[in-house]
C-alpha cells in the first residue's frame, strides 16, 4: 500500500509504483512541496510522520513495516552586490 505522505486529501489515493528505463523508479501523481528554509521543511516532515500508517507483524509486535521516502531538490539562486 503507498500512501501520499504530502497529499492534504483526507481520500486515500490509488498510487502505483513505476519502473521506466529513461526516468526509474517513481510514482506517478505524488503531491510537491515548495519551501522557502529548513523550518517548513521540519514542519512538513512533522505532518507528514502522523499519517504514516504502522502496525505490528507476526514476528514482532512493535515493528512498523512502514517506510517513508522523501526527494529533496534544491534550487538556489546566487546574487551579486549589483542586485
Amino acid at each position: 500500500h503507498i500512501t501520499d505522505l504530502l497529499s492534504v486529501s483526507e481520500e486515500p489515493e490509488k498510487l502505483r509504483i513505476y519502473d521506466d528505463e529513461k526516468t526509474g523508479t517513481f510514482v506517478l501523481g505524488l503531491a510537491e512541496t515548495t519551501v522557502e528554509d529548513e523550518s517548513q521543511v521540519f514542519q512538513i516532515l512533522q505532518r507528514s510522520a502522523k499519517k504514516r500508517i504502522t502496525a505490528e507483524t507476526e514476528m514482532n509486535k512493535y515493528s512498523s513495516r512502514s517506510h517513508s521516502i522523501f526527494t529533496i531538490t534544491v534550487h538556489s539562486k546566487s546574487t551579486s552586490s549589483e542586485g
